[in-house]
């Protein structure tokens, strides 16, 4: 009898309780896959239609290399799921070549570029914090290009200086001695293509 009563209550206690929520398990993001060589990151960009990042550092120098926490960290994987991701050694002789190629001075060296594959939208050199690494990725994750309108002023020896024609939004202005000559937007870039950073290295 006692056995019976304490099955029932085993059992009605087993009704009683509330269903134990779902648990959601966050999708495990994949581990960033860096490419060594330039050439094949710049096809895959291209190909994928997503920006390419490209980081050029010599991993052996802490001094001249971006943390590895920022290239492979669950913090920034998301970041970079949106990326084709290129990591140069530039202490190889291939290396070399690309240091040259993109002109960096100072190792780390790191370039984003647009999904079409033909425009840097940024680049930096130095020593990365995490904060500015994310807020770069989340910027140029779209890998679109930004038309960025040139507005310049009269001359300033001008002495109509003062009577300035008004610049209205999506037109660029240059002057000079009070000459106001009208041009289109134009999207600018740092002073290097990636098809010329190509042409450098033999591709």
């Amino acid at each position: 009898m006692l056995q019976l009563v304490a099955a029932l209550t085993v059992s009605v206690a087993a009704v009683s309780q509330p269903a134990a929520p779902a648990v959601v398990v966050d999708e495990q993001v994949a581990a960033p896959q860096w490419h060594s060589d330039y050439g094949t990151a710049l096809d895959a960009a291209r190909h994928d239609d997503r920006p390419l990042l490209v980081v050029i550092d010599s991993p052996q120098n802490a001094e001249q290399s971006v943390a590895a926490d920022l290239l492979e960290g669950e913090a920034t994987a998301k970041l970079l799921a949106k990326y084709n991701l290129c990591r140069v050694d530039a202490s190889t002789p291939y290396g070399k070549k690309v240091v040259d190629a993109f002109g960096a001075k100072t190792l780390p060296h790191v370039a984003i570029i647009d999904k079409a594959g033909a425009v840097v939208l940024h680049k930096q050199s130095g020593a990365i914090n995490a904060d500015r690494w994310i807020s770069t990725l989340v910027k140029h994750q779209s890998g679109q290009r930004v038309a960025q309108i040139a507005h310049s002023t009269f001359y300033r020896g001008d002495v109509n200086a003062s009577t300035s024609t008004p610049v209205s939004s999506g037109m660029s202005f240059n002057s000079l001695n009070g000459n106001v000559i009208q041009s289109s937007p134009t999207v600018t870039s740092p002073g290097y293509c990636p098809s010329c950073q190509r042409q450098a290295m033999g591709y």
